[in-house]
């Protein structure tokens, strides 16, 4: 098994617990409150925002790709983003596998939001241009493949997506009538 199938395979526990989150049922079905929806974001920029890659082996189009999506959120949500406090470092395959991993949500959810009023630039900005960054990502991931460095990745991409999974259960949930 490759290591694409590992990290899939490690993740798919606290990936299938985010989605049942009800605060990300909402959002992925396009029928979420505008107060809830931008209390997500407000939480995802705050991840993302603190959250940095260690960019050794990937070129700069990913940082790049990091930046234009904070932009995309921070202009999607009403709250005004805070600078990060301080910043986690993950390994940048981790990181981006993550990120990028959510373009296929992201084209999928994109089309629940056709017609809303709702602004949704950063799941644009994650279904068009995660894309063309993937296949890129997937030959450097796949010359990463030797034990120890593979190990660190699943290990680092199952921190970083606890880390989610708790950003998102932090959103104080406001119940509409």
């Amino acid at each position: 098994m490759g290591l694409r199938n590992s990290l899939k395979d490690s993740i798919k526990h606290v990936h299938s617990e985010v989605e049942d989150i009800q605060i990300m049922k909402d959002y992925s079905s396009g029928r979420i409150s505008s107060s809830n929806y931008e209390t997500l974001l407000h939480k995802m920029h705050e991840l993302w925002s603190e959250s940095s890659p260690q960019i050794d082996r990937l070129p700069g189009q990913f940082q790049q790709f990091l930046v234009n999506y904070l932009e995309s959120i921070g202009s999607d949500c009403k709250l005004q983003p805070r600078p990060a406090k301080s910043k986690k470092t993950y390994n940048e395959f981790s990181f981006f596998y993550i990120l990028l991993g959510s373009a296929m949500g992201a084209s999928i959810i994109i089309k629940r939001y056709e017609g809303a009023s709702l602004p949704h630039e950063h799941l644009v900005h994650l279904s068009k241009q995660a894309r063309p960054l993937w296949a890129t990502f997937l030959k450097k991931l796949d010359a990463e493949s030797s034990g120890s460095a593979s190990d660190e990745i699943i290990r680092e991409s199952l921190n970083l997506f606890n880390d989610l999974k708790f950003k998102i259960q932090s959103c104080e949930v406001v119940v509409e009538a």
